[in-house]
């Protein structure tokens, strides 16, 4: 028989076999785990919703993606070391904290100057410039692993403010 799990907004039929799977990994993820009793019931809860305990879980405030991939356990701590970093402060309090933790800097003047030329910058130009990197960065990649990349280094140098013919 297979189980139904009601998520308030659509039911999810289990694979009787993946479920078993799953309750397998928990036995073996909790005999190596130590893990308050809080802990261990937050894991039964969310292997018996179909996960596994590998399975990373969607986190209140740590972004998805997430590198490396977290099992549940290590997403559930995280979170609420969090919560109790995070108690008592104001909603803007929370938000600075996040930032940081997140290691989140604001953009510079410079990067969001950056930022609106290049949206301002039409398609056929940004086209060409992406073309233009793309054979740059295969041309040093050959020039270095030809064993030339520090006499190169030094012609461009050299060079570099020089003008070349059909400079537009």
């Amino acid at each position: 028989m297979t189980e139904m799990i009601d998520y308030g907004y659509r039911k999810v039929q289990l694979d009787p076999e993946i479920s078993r799977m799953n309750w397998i990994e928990y036995k073996d993820f909790v005999q190596s785990n130590p893990m308050s009793s809080e802990e261990l019931k937050a894991l039964q809860k969310w292997v018996a919703s179909g996960h596994s305990v590998y399975e990373t879980p969607e986190a209140k405030y740590v972004c998805d993606p997430v590198w490396p991939p977290r099992d549940f356990l290590m997403t559930y701590r995280e979170e609420k070391e969090l919560e109790e970093e995070m108690d008592g402060l104001t909603e803007e309090e929370r938000i600075d904290y996040l930032k940081g933790y997140m290691g989140y800097t604001e953009p510079t003047e410079e990067r969001l100057a950056e930022q609106e030329a290049k949206a301002a910058t039409p398609k056929i130009i940004e086209d060409r410039v992406r073309r233009l990197e793309r054979n740059m960065y295969h041309l040093w990649e050959f020039v270095w692993k030809e064993g030339l990349g520090d006499e190169a280094e030094d012609y461009v140098k050299e060079r570099r403010d020089d003008e070349v013919p059909f400079e537009w």
